[in-house]
């Protein structure tokens, strides 16, 4: 007996188990976003224009149709109904047999004063405003030491972009100081400029306020890392740890 199957979440957990269940039952993908899946590590490399935006998606339209997966894109999930068996979005309610939650990250918001000049990097939308921004202003200053503020102004330093890094600690990717000076100066050898051990006070419309002065550049991006989105489960009553369990 075929299931109606609801997953809410469009990233690749989501994608693989629509994929896996599409034969037996009759799936469905919800997501906020009004794309589909597509590839997060490769967005740098599409801010960089190292490669088109239609090298982003895995798999076409045609694919889901294929698979019979019915795709509700471009629609919040606002409230599980557990005794209705009803998953309640912002565009009509979706009654469901097997509900997945599978809602991934979202990026870590900056916390400095007037955050508003900041943007965040985490989704499609994001990377085409930034893409934009930077070919106009032609230098960005990335905010953040791990693997995504590494990726990203790495791509961009090779590029040919004026890239800026600021980072509250004084080692990049939690590593000691002797491997994280070998990535600094890997880094610095294609043109990044570093401002480690430095903390932001404010930000500006031209400009970040730290404790060692200012850093100029009106295109500031944060990129501090992700954490769950578990405000669906939240709001469902359903209990939270780190993540969803």
């Amino acid at each position: 007996m075929k299931m109606k199957v609801v997953i809410v979440g469009n990233g690749p957990g989501g994608v693989e188990l629509a994929k896996g269940l599409s034969s037996d039952h009759d799936v469905t993908l919800v997501d906020h976003e009004s794309v589909p899946y597509y590839s997060k590590p490769l967005l740098s490399h599409y801010m960089a224009s190292f490669l088109p935006e239609e090298k982003l998606f895995p798999y076409s339209p045609g694919w889901y149709e294929e698979r019979g997966i019915s795709l509700r894109l471009g629609e919040k999930a606002l409230l599980i109904n557990r005794a209705r068996k009803v998953l309640v979005a912002d565009k009509g309610e979706i009654p469901y047999d097997v509900l997945v939650l599978v809602t991934g990250a979202k990026a870590r918001e900056p916390t400095a004063p007037d955050r508003e000049h900041i943007l965040t990097f985490r989704t499609l939308d994001d990377a085409r405003r930034i893409k934009e921004e930077l070919e106009e202003e032609g230098e960005i200053t990335v905010l953040g030491g791990g693997l995504i503020a590494f990726e990203l102004a790495g791509n961009l330093a090779k590029a040919g972009y004026k890239v800026r890094l600021v980072h509250r600690r004084k080692t990049l990717l939690g590593l000691d100081e002797e491997l994280s000076g070998m990535l600094r100066e890997k880094l610095e050898s294609i043109g990044v400029e570093f401002h480690l051990g430095t903390k932001i006070l404010r930000a500006s419309e031209e400009s970040l306020n730290t404790d060692r002065g200012y850093i100029p550049g009106r295109l500031k991006v944060c990129a501090y890392g992700t954490v769950p989105n578990v405000e669906l489960a939240r709001r469902s009553g359903i209990q939270t740890g780190r993540g969803s369990s």
